[in-house]
């Protein structure tokens, strides 16, 4: 009977020392994770601030790189535009110039036959009004 109740009391004494070790532990444990979380937090966050630091600097310089890039075709697409207005100029020039040497051509030739129509009849005048004098 005594060796039931000293393995009886031996149990609980164990079963005792389990809880406290248990709660001791439990403690130790989430201490633990506390600390471990923390630690975590900040590589993570300064892991956080690495790579966006370095994903700026890449994103500046692809920026950077599209930007010449877009610079160097749109110059390009301009001097293109540039060399076609000037070719469609210089055309719309030269047909404006025919045009207008035609008219003037048209109007000189009107000019020259009324001039020499009306200098004809002062002529004309001319002579007889001498000749009725003569």
């Amino acid at each position: 009977m005594t060796d039931v109740l000293v393995v009886t009391v031996m149990f609980r004494i164990v079963m005792q020392v389990l809880m406290v070790v248990k709660a001791v532990m439990f403690r130790i444990v989430m201490q633990v994770l506390v600390v471990v979380k923390a630690v975590m937090f900040r590589i993570v966050m300064q892991v956080l601030v690495v790579v966006k630091a370095v994903m700026f600097r890449i994103v500046m310089q692809v920026l950077v790189v599209v930007k010449a890039v877009m610079f160097r075709i749109v110059m390009q697409v301009l001097v293109v535009v540039k060399a076609v207005m000037f070719r469609i100029v210089m055309q719309v020039l030269v047909v404006v110039k025919a045009v207008m040497f035609r008219i003037v051509m048209q109007v000189l030739v009107v000019v020259k036959a009324v001039m020499f129509r009306i200098v004809m009849q002062v002529l004309v005048v001319v002579i007889v009004v001498v000749s009725f004098r003569l």
